[in-house]
């Protein structure tokens, strides 16, 4: 029977770090965005005037 090889199993230690520093870069986002309150996003290319209240 043939051994299966998963994916992690290929990585190099410096692919793992990498990964680890993307996975900090997530946290640090997550918790930056939480402290905001009451806040809007828009995505894609909606446009609002400089004087609308929105």
């Amino acid at each position: 029977m043939e051994e299966k090889q998963y994916l992690v199993d290929a990585l190099s230690i410096e692919e793992s770090w990498r990964i680890f520093r993307i996975m900090a870069e997530f946290v640090d986002a997550i918790e930056t965005l939480s402290k905001l309150k009451h806040s809007v996003t828009i995505f894609g290319s909606a446009q609002v005037r400089p004087d609308d209240p929105y």
